[in-house]
């Protein structure tokens, strides 16, 4: 007598694996106290979840990046600045204060 659980009813798809994997899988599954469906499952999310982690990276590092950019800028303008300074003090200073 076939089976009429809930699961049953649920959509279903065939997948033909390559040489070993079915297998790899089981053992897998096993070791993950999982049925094989449930390991397949388990993988399939994970990858969801990994897409979404490298979305994140992705915009995590473009902010990065421009942080870096205005700090590289800031830096620029606090250098010309102190050159500035040096230049304004050292042309404030007398040729007698020089040779001190």
């Amino acid at each position: 007598m076939p089976q009429d659980s809930k699961s049953r009813k649920l959509d279903q798809y065939i997948v033909r694996f390559p040489d070993g994997m079915r297998q790899k899988l089981k053992d897998i599954a096993a070791e993950n106290g999982r049925s094989l469906n449930a390991e397949i499952i388990h993988r399939l999310e994970q990858s969801f979840n990994v897409a979404t982690s490298i979305e994140d990276i992705d915009a995590a590092n473009k902010r990065l990046q421009d942080m870096m950019d205005k700090a590289d800028k800031r830096i620029a303008q606090l250098r010309e600045q102190n050159t500035l300074a040096l230049q304004v003090e050292m042309n404030r200073r007398s040729p007698e204060d020089s040779e001190k």
